[in-house]
């Protein structure tokens, strides 16, 4: 902990000297125009860039932050931004400060400002790019560094050969670099697989936050053009910032644009995902119940509340039979009088034949279906299995028409095996501390009935 402090303090030194040079240097160096200028500018903007792109990826990766929650913090930035774009020419023209004023000299403080200014719009932008690279590779199990990386590095040549080859004959070495740069960042804006990984809630609101972010970040991008006021602010900052920060708008929206057709099309299978994570999770958490010690009642109000998640019931309960009786216990989202209704007649009438595994059955052709408070549909019946032969099953019900499929009947199979072992320790617990009571009774028995004979 105490090395990441130090790393991180040393970080932000390396941010503030930096960001300190860059106002001094545009400060005192007046002749704008020469290649110096702009070599030595580029030369502490570039570090600096890529500092705080590090620091925000760091930050990004000690927090933990899921892609939902960067998705809407590139949002509410890029919203941000466009409402300084929007606002900020009136503002500069109340300073006396105008697109025909940037190549003047300026006066100390209208310096200060216009750095200060672009260099907001750096550190934003640094956080979109941060931000789309944990994107790239969350929950990315393949090693497909390759684009992303080369990417990168016609992102630099771009920027910096704005700088660069100030030649028109050489013109074509820039626009070159840009092509493969725009084809590297479209090819991997294809390359979102994390969509699959959320729920259904999130997709919906991730459906609806791409396509918003993507329309702002194009947005963005037409109204920092370089005939614009923005866009002649942020080259004269830097040329190759302004390349960079106009690279990283397209980039956004074509990676939010990609985002929202992708979580279009996974949608339909959203629904599964969710029930599959359910299952898997309830299981996960159940099997650590199996060893610690549980009240019977406790634990049978466990199992029903999970099999609903694990199979996607609408009510559970279980029953235990004694000498051809049947008790209904922990019953789930289902009264009383309707368990032992459908007790009766998937036990007595046989409609279920011999229960070895789990059954799925229709309550279609259940005479007294009428007298249900709620209209069942299909039932599954689990045998749990018991060392002392006592039959005990477990219930799952959904209403209306809803029907069990096979895969839930696979899912309620293993369910039932973990349930099975965990009431059977319950119950030997039970036991045991029984038996420990009746020796202890015994034992004090045992020394009064030596003291009456002494």
């Amino acid at each position: 902990m105490n090395k990441y402090k130090i790393n991180a303090n040393l970080s932000w030194w390396i941010i503030g000297l930096l960001a300190f040079s860059i106002i001094l240097f545009r400060v005192l160096f007046f002749s704008r125009e020469s290649l110096l200028f702009l070599i030595i500018n580029d030369l502490i903007v570039i570090p600096l860039s890529a500092v705080i792109i590090l620091v925000i990826i760091r930050k990004i990766k000690r927090s933990g932050a899921q892609p939902s929650a960067l998705v809407l913090n590139s949002g509410i930035i890029v919203a941000f931004v466009f409402l300084v774009l929007l606002f900020s020419k009136p503002v500069f023209i109340s300073l006396s400060l105008n697109s025909d004023s940037l190549s003047s000299n300026l006066n100390f403080y209208q310096n200060i400002t216009l750095s200060l200014y672009s260099l907001m719009f750096l550190v934003l932008t640094s956080y979109w790019f941060a931000t789309i690279k944990e994107l790239y590779f969350y929950r990315r199990y393949r090693s497909e560094h390759t684009y992303f990386y080369l990417m990168i590095v016609f992102i630099v040549l771009t920027s910096v050969s704005s700088v660069v080859i100030r030649d028109e004959e050489y013109g074509y070495v820039k626009d070159t670099f840009k092509i493969i740069t725009l084809i590297l960042i479209v090819f991997n804006s294809l390359k979102i697989s994390w969509i699959a990984f959320i729920s259904k809630k999130e997709k919906i609101s991730l459906l609806i936050q791409s396509i918003i972010i993507s329309i702002l970040f194009s947005l963005n991008y037409s109204i920092s053009s370089v005939n614009s006021f923005n866009g002649k602010l942020l080259a004269d900052f830097s040329p190759s910032f302004y390349t960079f920060y106009t690279l990283i708008l397209l980039y956004g929206g074509i990676y939010f644009a990609v985002l929202f057709f992708t979580t279009l099309f996974h949608i339909p299978t959203a629904e599964a995902y969710d029930r599959k994570a359910k299952e898997v999770s309830s299981l996960q958490y159940f099997s650590k119940l199996i060893n610690e010690v549980l009240d019977f009642d406790d634990l049978a109000e466990t199992i029903t509340d999970l099999v609903t998640k694990v199979s996607g019931a609408d009510s559970a309960w279980i029953i235990i039979e004694n000498n051809n009786e049947s008790k209904t216990i922990a019953n789930k989202n289902i009264a009383y009088v309707d368990a032992d209704l459908i007790n009766k007649f998937l036990l007595r009438s046989g409609v279920c034949g011999r229960i070895a595994e789990t059954k799925i059955c229709s309550l279609s052709k259940y005479e007294d279906r009428a007298r249900l408070s709620e209209k069942f549909g299909s039932i599954a019946i689990t045998p749990l299995k018991s060392i002392d032969n006592q039959k005990r099953y477990l219930i799952t019900a959904r209403k209306n028409d809803l029907i069990f499929f096979e895969e839930d009947k696979t899912a309620i199979n293993t369910f039932a095996d973990y349930a099975s072992i965990a009431i059977e320790n319950s119950l030997l617990l039970e036991q045991s501390i029984e038996k420990q009571r009746l020796e202890k009774e015994l034992d004090v028995a045992r020394d009064i009935q030596k003291k009456n004979i002494t």
